[in-house]
């Protein structure tokens, strides 16, 4: 099972990059903030990948590797969220 999450994981960690990318536009200083706290947030998801792989190819039980990978997709939404939000208030402060 933790595999599974493990390439869920990095999945997420792509997509992000990906729209990241794909979606161009203005370049404005919320834009370029905005960028770099997903490119952060996707490197941070997929460390967390390799940890979930790593505790589960280790043989540590209890479910441990399983948990990590929820908390770290968790952590990562919300992640993104404050990011959008800082990003706003960037924008509108300026």
């Amino acid at each position: 099972m933790y595999a599974t999450l493990a390439v869920i994981m990095l999945a997420v960690a792509c997509f992000t990059v990906l729209v990241l990318r794909r979606t161009g536009g203005r370049q404005d200083v919320g834009r370029a903030q905005l960028e770099s706290f997903g490119y952060l947030g996707a490197g941070a998801l997929a460390l967390a990948a390799a940890a979930v792989f790593v505790l589960g190819l280790a043989g540590v039980s209890g479910g441990k590797p399983e948990l990590v990978a929820i908390i770290g997709l968790f952590v990562f939404v919300v992640y993104l969220g404050i990011a959008y939000a800082v990003a706003h208030l960037v924008v509108k402060s300026r």
